[in-house]
């Protein structure tokens, strides 16, 4: 299993790994390829591969002193098998290795993935609304991170 960074021939991949994170008649960013494809062209957005086959998607931004995930997104054939986890444990290695100061996030609260990030050690910091759509934030501090690997 590798986490790669995404270029201009993984476009149908990660389109159609995005597909399956946005619900079904929601126009968003994401639901357009050439989006994707900018997205792709920015050099942010990682693939991860395993036995072979493209099973998930995470796309890192990195703002001032945090990096925030923009995307995550796990093929719903592997979904409930520990990748999700490999890649925000990717991201956790990408703020250490980037020197950030922690990480952030929002989630639509229609997903169900509030236990999730919250296992993950994300702490629920606010609650708002963008484009009518109400989402959570969280934030996950790097010393938490560092004090569990020394």
């Amino acid at each position: 299993m590798n986490i790669i960074r995404a270029n201009k021939s993984h476009l149908n991949t990660a389109w159609k790994l995005m597909q399956q994170l946005f619900l079904p008649n929601i126009d968003c960013y994401w639901c357009h390829k050439d989006n994707v494809q900018r997205e792709i062209l920015t050099q942010r957005v990682f693939l991860l591969k395993d036995k072979g086959v493209y099973k998930g998607l995470i796309e890192l931004v990195y703002v001032g002193e945090h990096l925030q995930i923009w995307a995550l997104v796990v093929d719903s054939k592997y979904r409930k098998c520990g990748l999700g986890e490999v890649l925000v444990d990717f991201a956790k290695k990408e703020m250490v290795r980037g020197n950030f100061k922690g990480i952030s996030l929002l989630t639509m609260l229609q997903y169900r993935v509030t236990k999730f990030y919250e296992r993950m050690g994300f702490i629920k910091t606010g609650r708002g609304q963008y484009d009518n759509r109400a989402y959570n934030e969280y934030y996950f501090k790097k010393e938490k991170y560092e004090n569990n690997i020394n």
